[in-house]
């Protein structure tokens, strides 16, 4: 008999970048996060904003101004709940 054995490797913390943009209404932006440890099972995210009357975010990580204001983008990991942000201005 054989037995196939797949090892979960958990995630342990996102680091995202850049902390803080400032933006102009119709502007883009994209943002990037890197998952520790690299070889975490898990790898997807989750993104949202604070405010989408001020900035949104897709599901890539591309923050898309919308109006003046200030807002935070979150990303969440799928796995072990770990979140990390970036502050966004919108002139």
């Amino acid at each position: 008999d054989e037995c196939e054995i797949e090892v979960k490797v958990p995630v342990e913390g996102l680091k995202m970048s850049p902390k803080k943009v400032t933006l102009n209404p119709g502007d883009s932006c994209q943002l990037t996060v890197k998952v520790s440890p690299k070889k975490a099972t898990i790898q997807s995210l989750t993104w949202y904003t604070s405010d989408e009357k001020t900035a949104t975010v897709d599901k890539n990580g591309t923050v898309h101004a919308v109006s003046s204001g200030k807002t935070t983008v979150y990303c969440l990991s799928d796995d072990g709940y770990y979140k990390s942000s970036c502050e966004v201005t919108v002139k």
